[in-house]
């Protein structure tokens, strides 16, 4: 209630949740940031980034950040399960940040993509090349529906690149996005990218997140 009496309805509705699809360029994305290391990790979300478009002037992030800081959050479940638990900003050195927000060539996905289309085509079944052929098509589509030139090289997994994730087909998305198919991708650009980088259907709402790798 009090995000939809600052902000009004209609910016809710088209900014926040994308109805309908036709939202403009200040579209928000919330993304968890599961925390990711070099070395071994439990993957959990301890983090929340807002971003919205390049071309956005953000400011909207802004107002969300100065609304939900310092707020609690309720549990969906048993309330007496659960600690007391407040949002509070990120530091801007905090050390996992910097894996969704630094410049790198390479970068892979934390939370699966969820593929904008169908990798199991008829002719395609029963032959694993040629399915991973056409996941690589789907991400280059993924790609260019966020206005990023295709990099220099794809490579599609269902086990995942970085320790705390999971294999994609554990992840469960809600039903409207479930038809997608969900692939783990590493990104190798032929130019320095910098994040935070989110590609795929969900990728407003956590999915297709991507973290930065070292190059070497």
């Amino acid at each position: 209630p009090t995000v939809v009496a600052e902000l009004g309805q209609q910016v809710v509705d088209h900014e926040i949740k994308g109805h309908p699809k036709e939202s403009t360029s200040n579209r928000v994305s919330i993304l968890p940031l599961p925390t990711v290391r070099n070395g071994p990790t439990d993957g959990r979300v301890r983090r929340l980034m807002l971003a919205q478009p390049c071309e956005s002037d953000g400011d909207l992030c802004v107002r969300l950040g100065q609304l939900f800081d310092n707020q609690e959050l309720s549990p969906t479940g048993d309330e007496n399960r659960f600690p007391t638990i407040y949002l509070e900003r990120i530091d801007r050195r905090d050390a996992v940040l910097a894996f969704y927000t630094r410049i790198s060539r390479v970068w892979a996905s934390v939370t699966p993509v969820l593929l904008p289309g169908y990798d199991d085509r008829k002719d395609h079944r029963g032959d694993h090349q040629k399915r991973l052929g056409r996941a690589v098509q789907l991400v280059r589509k993924a790609l260019r529906q966020v206005g990023i030139d295709a990099p220099g090289y794809i490579e599609v997994s269902r086990v995942p690149f970085w320790p705390g994730s999971q294999h994609a087909r554990e992840y469960q998305p809600r039903e409207k996005l479930r038809h997608y198919p969900r692939w783990h991708v590493r990104l190798t650009f032929d130019q320095p990218w910098t994040g935070p980088l989110a590609i795929g259907a969900g990728r407003h709402a956590g999915f297709g997140v991507m973290a930065a790798c070292d190059e070497e």
